[in-house]
């Protein structure tokens, strides 16, 4: 159901500055058709498909989120680096070694055999990547 949200807005009562008319804005989460995302719905595919998938039989579901996590926490990780190689070399040849890195990610992850071998294709070589891009 929705519920209006009113807010009232009011400046000087001087003429160069009249006052503000009432506005409504109707929110509903019920109603929402876009669910709240972000960053990690992109991983959430993979995630899905690892565990529905025995593709890695020695691996649990706990290996599979920690690449999740190791992938952005690399990213942040070497931040500091992405900033001196933006000052020094630009923005533009940090984005293009943030390319090589994620494309090495994925084409190193779809001929990963092993789960060690995905923790640095898809964790950390990806996260290297996007912080980067």
């Amino acid at each position: 159901m929705l519920q209006p949200m009113s807010t009232t807005a009011s400046l000087d009562n001087d003429l160069e500055n009249p006052q503000l008319e009432k506005t409504e804005t109707w929110k509903s989460q019920e109603e929402s058709t876009l669910p709240n995302g972000g960053y990690g719905w992109p991983y959430a595919v993979f995630l899905a498909y690892y565990l529905s998938h025995d593709t890695y039989p020695d691996a649990s579901a706990l290996d599979y989120a920690f690449i999740g996590g190791l992938s952005f926490s690399a990213g942040f990780v070497i931040a500091p680096i992405v900033n001196f190689c933006v000052k020094h070399i630009g923005s533009k040849s940090t984005l293009y070694i943030g390319i090589l890195f994620q494309t090495a990610a994925f084409i190193g992850a779809s001929f990963a055999t092993e789960i060690w071998q995905l923790y640095l294709s898809q964790g950390l070589s990806l996260g290297m990547g996007i912080a980067c891009g």
